[in-house]
């Protein structure tokens, strides 16, 4: 039987209002199951999303108001989805409602599927979704309507979840206002006036959110942390060394100027690697720093016509050491 779902008419989706402050976080997990804990996530004017480690809980998502809507397929269609304007995850893979869920916070609430995954969708207080993606090792009988069984890798203790654990984790959540300010480790002084913070993400140690990736614009708001930067606006990531995983970001010729010939300069007294990426166009201007005082520093740009130049921005940046109690909730001067 179809489900009993509201579907209003909607010709074209809108966010409402200024959107999300990409300086601050708008999500937020009030309880999770044993042995999970929160990681890390992201920012941005229309969706932010916060990611827990553990076996069953991996995403918590919510988008701006105005920019999901329940809507049928197609008109001769009884399959609903979730649909999202913003170049999300979850925008990017429209969940297909397969079972009606308890309501969250007195608001209606469904199991959806998608090509991402399965997840737990509603509406919160501000009339924006919130999405709770998850997965689990039970046996089929033993997940909600819609859910499969996902085999975790061997390095993690599969442990099952139950739907009303999943329903539990929705309501402690706090979707949709603001729950915290991210801390920032550099200062970016003296830039064209209008340039913004668009997207940033974030580690969580110690219950503090530690930026460490910040995508500035010059006008256009980048729809999603995955819409990527317009062109001639910078990127910036700025983090202790000791956090510095990926060797994408990693500061040497062979890896962050593969098959390029950097120039070693120094700027502001730091030794910095300067060049063109090989990469196709645009094309991609980088400068970056193995150790400026305990942090990495890497500062990127595409475009034919940057405002600044990377060492430029590069010799703009005020530094603010590895300790995150000196840091600052405000990246631009």
């Amino acid at each position: 039987a179809p489900l009993n779902v509201p579907v209003p008419a909607v010709a074209h989706l809108a966010a409402q209002g200024p959107g999300f402050d990409p300086m601050r976080l708008y999500a937020s997990f009030g309880w999770l199951p044993a042995g999970t804990t929160v990681s890390d996530g992201a920012t941005s004017r229309t969706m932010d999303w916060i990611d827990a480690e553990g076996p069953s809980i991996s995403t918590l998502f919510v988008h701006q108001p105005g920019l999901c809507e329940l809507q049928r397929v197609s008109a001769s269609s009884e399959t609903t989805e979730l649909n999202c304007s913003d170049n999300s995850p979850t925008g990017g893979y429209p969940e297909f409602v397969v079972g009606r869920a308890p309501d969250i916070g007195g608001r209606p609430a469904y199991w959806a599927d998608s090509n991402a995954g399965k997840f737990l969708i509603w509406l919160d207080s501000s009339r924006g979704w919130a999405v709770l993606q998850y997965f689990s090792s039970c046996s089929a009988s033993r997940l909600p309507r819609g859910a499969e069984v996902i085999q975790l890798p061997k390095k993690e203790h599969a442990r099952c979840i139950s739907s009303s654990t999943l329903v539990n984790v929705a309501r402690h959540a706090t979707v949709g206002t603001p729950v915290g300010s991210l801390v920032f480790p550099a200062v970016l002084n003296r830039v064209p006036k209008g340039w913004q913070v668009a997207t940033t993400f974030f580690t969580v140690q110690h219950d503090q959110l530690l930026a460490n990736y910040l995508q500035v614009t010059a006008g256009r708001i980048a729809m999603s942390p995955n819409a990527g930067p317009p062109d001639n606006t910078p990127v910036l990531t700025v983090m202790p060394i000791s956090e510095e995983k990926s060797t994408n970001t990693y500061c040497t010729a062979s890896i962050a100027f593969p098959g390029g010939h950097p120039r070693h300069e120094i700027i502001n007294g730091y030794q910095v690697l300067t060049g063109t990426a090989p990469t196709p166009l645009p094309p991609t201007r980088q400068v970056c720093a193995p150790d400026a005082d305990g942090l990495v520093v890497f500062v990127r740009q595409n475009g034919a016509h940057p405002k600044l130049s990377v060492n430029a921005l590069f010799s703009r940046l005020h530094l603010l050491g590895t300790d995150p109690a000196n840091w600052t909730t405000r990246p631009i001067s």
